[in-house]
């Protein structure tokens, strides 16, 4: 029963015992969008439905027609927060690249975190001494659609030039930012905000730091 796609979405929610802000994250969509599916007031589109079953691992036969297992193997939604490979982030950070990555890597739970979408390990000393090389910090998504920059605060920034873990202040110009490391041997540089990629922004909300 193809109309009944949004009861089979829901599912998948309780199943994920994410919140439905949470789950829309992972999908890369607002949370207004998912909640309109779920009213049956807008259809999934075969990306949605691809993203979905990619990243829980849901048989599309099930969530489209509810035909056939739920899941493709036993126990397939993955608790905890994905650890992205560094040398991924840009990709990983870009349109549904997160959801469809995240279920590769290694997860963790790390309950703290729980407002977090996944989690990186810091590379190199340009901001030390506050994040060390080999530091994991927990990463929250930022929609470019709706940006407010957090003025002080570290970031994970995708751009044409590769990813950051950077402190982001105002920026000389109106179209720019400024981009700060904590080792004040690095210099501190301006960022045109069109240097940012589309969807390449996460706000850093936590540090794991194993001694």
């Amino acid at each position: 029963m193809k109309e009944d796609i949004s009861l089979r979405i829901n599912e998948l929610i309780l199943d994920s015992k994410l919140t439905q802000e949470q789950f829309a994250n992972k999908l890369g969509i607002d949370q207004s969008n998912l909640s309109k599916i779920l009213k049956g007031q807008r259809t999934t589109g075969k990306n949605i439905q691809k993203v979905i079953c990619s990243t829980f691992n849901v048989n599309p036969n099930w969530l489209d027609k509810g035909e056939g297992d739920k899941y493709l193997e036993q126990n397939p939604i993955r608790a905890g927060l994905p650890l992205l490979p560094y040398n991924a982030m840009a990709g990983a950070l870009s349109g549904s690249g997160l959801s469809a990555m995240a279920y590769e890597c290694e997860h963790y739970v790390v309950p703290a975190f729980s407002n977090a979408d996944f989690l990186v390990r810091v590379q190199g000393d340009s901001m030390m001494p506050k994040y060390y090389s080999g530091d994991i910090v927990a990463c929250k998504k930022v929609s470019m659609s709706k940006l407010f920059f957090q003025w002080g605060k570290t970031y994970v920034i995708s751009t044409n030039q590769g990813v950051l873990i950077k402190r982001i202040d105002p920026g000389k110009e109106n179209d720019c930012v400024s981009i700060v490391s904590y080792n004040k041997e690095y210099q501190t540089f301006q960022l045109p905000m069109a240097e940012i990629n589309k969807e390449g922004l996460a706000l850093v909300v936590g540090l794991i730091r194993i001694e």
